[in-house]
């Protein structure tokens, strides 16, 4: 196809008809976005039917939440299709302590879990397919850093803000196939905590919504970078509130928001990816909720964990992307019990 004319507005989409492929248009030019689903196996309007101790591979996009507080190790997963009570994945790199507020990044193989508290710089990584435990082969941020939190491409992995223990604006890549100590991708607008999810991403453009900041107010900054290239997060938008703990996913058109502090709000709210602006409100969770984090499909963002009022809980709880409305039961628990920050990633996130 030919060069697109200079009109073009950074965020277009199109579908590639020499290709056959959709693209979004960003840094003046046009990138390939991946639209098929990366079912782990199985049919997906097969029903989950997998044993406590097996290693089941049924159909879905498989979700992880890892950790989370009081301190624990868990890593669960489930099909988030499905529904249901998550099972047993296996344990964080931080068996002994456990680990909270880690930052998250997936591809369709392999999910990385970086940083988190107790202050960490450790990443470690695990295979969606395959149960068992992160494994952490010396690879690490720059420093130590709780609330920090993840994007990813395909194949890239970014990690943005937390306390080094001050609040910084850093922000971090790896490939997550390779994986190797992080790197240096840019700056954020703000020095801030990113934890509580927060994150999103259609796998070209991604970012974060609000935040804690250095001054200890809280944000309405969404802002993103573009994932394969280098550079500075810039401005998209502003949240409905100030808010950190923004429970945030996305797939590959939408990026959805829900709940926050000071003050647990039930509200969801979300973006258009192409198309900047500030968010919408999309619909209301079933309680006021925050500190709980998100992973999504292609067709549903899925919560877990948070707290309600002084309560932590192991609540799980949905809505899907194309129909704006208010979650409903995602008929189970996590597995990690009633817990608060944890973090959460799936294989299939963002239009990967």
């Amino acid at each position: 196809m030919s060069k697109p004319p200079i009109e073009v507005p950074q965020g277009a989409i199109r579908f590639n008809t020499d290709s056959q492929k959709m693209e979004f248009f960003a840094q003046d030019q046009w990138w390939e976005m991946a639209t098929d689903f990366p079912y782990l196996g199985g049919n997906h309007h097969q029903t989950n039917t997998a044993s406590n101790n097996s290693n089941d591979l049924s159909a879905g996009t498989r979700g992880i939440w890892i950790g989370g507080e009081p301190l624990t190790s868990t890593m669960s997963y489930t099909t988030l299709e499905t529904g249901g009570t998550t099972k047993l994945f296996g344990d964080c790199a931080h068996g002994g302590s456990g680990l909270a507020n880690c930052g998250t990044v997936g591809s369709r193989v392999r999910g990385i879990h970086a940083g988190g508290e107790p202050a960490t710089s450790t990443m470690a990584s695990f295979t969606f397919a395959t149960l068992g435990n992160a494994v952490h082969t010396n690879e690490d941020l720059t420093a130590s850093r709780r609330f920090v939190t993840g994007i990813s491409g395909s194949d890239r992995g970014i990690f943005m803000g937390g306390s080094e223990p001050s609040r910084v604006n850093k922000m971090e890549y790896i490939s997550i196939a390779s994986f190797g100590n992080a790197l240096d991708f840019g700056d954020l607008q703000e020095s801030k905590d990113c934890g509580g999810g927060g994150a999103w991403s259609n796998g070209v453009i991604g970012g974060v919504m609000g935040g804690y900041k250095s001054d200890g107010s809280n944000s309405t900054k969404i802002e993103y970078v573009t994932i394969p290239t280098l550079g500075d997060a810039v401005d998209f938008g502003d949240t409905a509130e100030a808010k950190h703990n923004v429970a945030s996913t996305s797939n590959s058109v939408r990026a959805i928001g829900a709940g926050g502090s000071p003050s647990e709000t039930n509200a969801i709210q979300y973006i258009t990816m192409a198309t900047k602006g500030n968010a919408t409100h999309f619909g209301d969770l079933t309680d006021g909720t925050t500190s709980m984090n998100a992973c999504a499909s292609p067709i549903r963002a899925v919560w877990g964990g948070g707290n309600i009022g002084p309560s932590k809980t192991d609540k799980m709880e949905y809505v899907s992307f194309a129909t704006l409305g208010s979650a409903v039961n995602f008929g189970g628990t996590i597995s990690q019990g009633s817990v608060q920050n944890p973090s959460a990633c799936s294989n299939n996130h963002g239009g990967l």
